[in-house]
């Protein structure tokens, strides 16, 4: 038997996908909160996933943003 969908309905999969995309993208965070209708941006943190890739590239903006802290002391 084959179910019905209302076609507007959107996955859980599809919201997952378009946040993690949203986000790795670098739209802002309120943007992204606002396009999937959440009040809380934690909720929307249940929705991101992004992928390895994404996490070392943030982690080098983030070192590369703070040279002194990894320059030698004389």
């Amino acid at each position: 038997m084959a179910t019905r969908t209302h076609p507007h309905t959107v996955s859980a999969d599809t919201r997952h996908t378009y946040v993690t995309h949203l986000v790795e993208f670098d739209y802002p965070e309120r943007f992204v909160q606002e396009q999937v209708g959440h009040r809380y941006a934690s909720t929307t943190a249940l929705y991101t996933g992004v992928s390895d890739e994404y996490r070392n590239r943030l982690l080098r903006r983030a070192l590369e943003s703070r040279p002194e802290l990894w320059e030698a002391s004389s």
